[in-house]
């Protein structure tokens, strides 16, 4: 009797096998994101569509605690203003190509140049003095001062 309630009920509600994926995905939000380049917005339901999409070199765990992502460790100098970033190995971007130290030079040179005007550089400019390679898989951040 019982199994035949659970065959009722899965009959009811559908309990076969999934639906084939999707290709494409639905965003109910009261906005549309205003871009789809991270480095180029400072807003709040833009970033909640692009999140999912990029991953950062750090992000913060279920309690809110910095652990790694592209980036598998780091440590700061005495004068807390040189900071030095181990990238995870054999990851690729979406087409291919290797993610490494020269991408992680490239993306925040992008964003320190002042002639390029994107909304989050605000963010980084004020901060973050220069960013080198000093291998394949490692990055130094050279900050304007000491900052967390």
């Amino acid at each position: 009797m019982a199994l035949a309630s659970v065959i009722l009920v899965c009959g009811a509600v559908g309990c076969g096998p999934p639906p084939p994926p999707e290709s494409r995905i639905t965003i109910m939000q009261s906005e549309s994101p205003l871009t789809m380049d991270p480095a180029d917005h400072t807003a709040s339901f833009t970033m909640d569509v692009l999140d999912p999409m990029y991953e950062c070199l750090v992000r913060f765990d279920q309690n809110l605690n910095i652990v790694p992502s592209l980036a598998t460790k780091w440590s700061v100098d005495s004068s807390g203003t040189k900071w030095t970033v181990e990238l995870r190995k054999g990851v690729r971007f979406q087409d291919g190509t290797a993610f490494d130290a020269q991408a992680v030079v490239d993306s925040f040179n992008r964003l320190l140049d002042p002639d390029r005007g994107l909304a989050a550089a605000s963010r980084v400019r004020a901060i973050v003095k220069r960013v080198t390679a000093t291998g394949p898989d490692t990055v130094v951040f050279t900050l304007a001062s000491s900052y967390a």
